[in-house]
């Protein structure tokens, strides 16, 4: 991306709005269990019927970060973030008073919709950015701060003041999240070549990025809505939990930052086939009865292994397409995939418990791992080419 797409008011600001953005547009995802256990007890509606809502919220958001993608060209970013913010706003407001399931729906879609505007337009001006790792790296690591505090603070303050204060206070989050808005810029920058030079998109590697990408949040998505519900389900207390999600989000910070420190040292083939296999262990953690202690282990193991992995697949990406249209597309293949997970979960509860859920994790992570490598694989082998021509 352009370097020269500074926003008048100064980057660092820019950066700061296109991060709030993001955080707010994100925050679904970024605190699944807290959010689905939010619903299930507001509406009442059971595990199943939570998970099809919030897969409704997230795919939702995905088919918008989609439309994000052309609009961004077309309309100022920052009609777009307030659109977005605006749609936030009303869908959590609808939240805080529904107690149906297809009222439930109606409002996360209204959300989703606002959700995937504001993920769209923060992602293309974090893009534009001096250093864009270092920008999406802050914004991770601020979106999971911000998502450990909230997830500490539910089980705790839920029991006293209820569920739907929580949604009023996303929607005061996203008019407070307005102010800043200004700061960004307009957008409609051109896009420059990436770093081999090449404006054109290189199709083994953006076909094995999109649907591995895909592949490896459904499987990440169809564990983390439900890592909350598995705990209570082995009698872990929700005291615990609150802090055990906590603390694995902080390990997800940990995870980002070190993939940060240490790049494409090593290329990106080792990382993230060690991050597949750490996710993987932490899967099994909850297989059959689940202790305390497997419960936290497996979450810190789960979160810094899913955080480490996601610089290494955007770089990925990025490298498939030096005008940025395959990591726009990937912002919203990775929500489709995040969405996707807790209703193919749902599909798979049970009498076996959770059991079906965890195997099918992993067969999946496994394959969406292999597609990665072959792309990788594929590119390097024109790259090396490309050189000795």
């Amino acid at each position: 991306m352009s370097v020269e797409a500074v926003p008048s008011t100064g980057e660092a600001r820019g950066l700061t709005a296109a991060a709030a953005l993001g955080i707010i547009g994100a925050l679904t995802i970024f605190i699944a269990p807290g959010f689905l256990g939010l619903v299930a007890d507001q509406g009442r509606l059971g595990e199943a019927g939570a998970g099809y809502v919030i897969s409704s919220d997230i795919n939702t958001m995905a088919m918008a970060i989609g439309a994000a993608t052309f609009l961004i060209t077309r309309v100022s970013w920052r009609q777009l973030a307030f659109a977005g913010l605006v749609l936030i706003a009303a869908g959590s407001l609808a939240t805080a008073f529904v107690h149906t399931e297809a009222a439930f729906i109606g409002a996360r879609v209204c959300g989703g919709l606002g959700e995937g505007l504001a993920v769209g337009v923060s992602f293309a001006a974090l893009g534009q950015a001096r250093n864009p790792d270092r920008a999406f790296g802050a914004y991770l690591a601020a979106g999971l701060t911000i998502s450990a505090v909230i997830l500490l603070l539910l089980p705790i303050l839920q029991p006293r003041i209820g569920t739907a204060p929580f949604f009023i206070g996303i929607a005061v989050l996203a008019v407070l999240t307005g102010a800043l808005v200004p700061w960004m810029s307009t957008g409609n920058v051109a896009a420059s070549s990436g770093p081999s030079g090449s404006t054109g998109i290189h199709w083994p590697l953006a076909s094995a990025g999109l649907i591995g990408v895909l592949l490896y949040f459904l499987a990440q998505g169809a564990v983390w809505s439900y890592f909350g519900e598995i705990g209570a389900a082995n009698g872990v207390r929700a005291d615990f939990i609150g802090r055990a999600l906590a603390i694995s989000s902080m390990a997800g910070i940990g995870g980002a930052l070190l993939a940060v420190l240490i790049s494409t040292r090593f290329g990106r083939a080792f990382p993230l086939i060690a991050s597949a296999a750490v996710s993987a262990a932490s899967f099994l953690l909850l297989e059959g009865h689940v202790s305390g202690f497997a419960f936290f282990t497996s979450g810190v193991l789960f979160n810094a292994a899913w955080n480490f992995s996601m610089p290494f697949l955007s770089g990925l990406c990025a490298d498939a397409d030096g005008r940025g249209r395959v990591v726009c597309a990937m912002g919203c293949i990775q929500t489709v995939g995040t969405g996707l997970g807790p209703a193919a979960a749902a599909l798979l509860l049970g009498q076996d418990g959770f059991s079906s859920i965890l195997w099918m994790s992993v067969a999946v992570l496994i394959v969406s791992v292999l597609i990665v490598l072959l792309g990788i694989r594929a590119h390097h082998r024109e790259t090396a080419a490309s050189v000795s021509l």
